[in-house]
């Protein structure tokens, strides 16, 4: 099985490999595909930890909690967003957490 670099993807950053059928595809529309199922997974955890979504956008969720009890609920889905699918379990995860009174980015 040949490894490949994925640093040395080009000036456009897009990075192939050659198909089945011999034919070069991009890995990074794969790799999108995967974390966007591995973010919502994370948004169901925090739905059914109870924790109103207001909305997301690509690798950001918005939540609305009372202001007492924030700092725990970012702890909280800090944890849930970093919590490995069952599918893959040794994917390297982070999250960042902010909390604010408003929305701000």
């Amino acid at each position: 099985m040949k490894v490949y670099d994925i640093l040395n993807a080009g000036p456009r950053r897009r990075f192939t490999v050659r198909g089945i059928d011999r034919r070069p595809f991009i890995v990074s529309n794969c790799v999108q595909a995967t974390a966007r199922d591995v973010f919502a997974e994370g948004l169901l955890r925090i739905e059914r930890a109870g924790i109103p979504i207001l909305f997301h956008c690509h690798d950001e969720v918005v939540c609305e909690v009372p202001e007492d009890s924030a700092e725990d609920a970012a702890a909280e889905i800090s944890r849930l967003m970093t919590t490995r699918p069952e599918w893959m379990p040794g994917l390297p995860l982070e999250a960042e957490t902010q909390v604010s009174d408003r929305y701000c980015k």
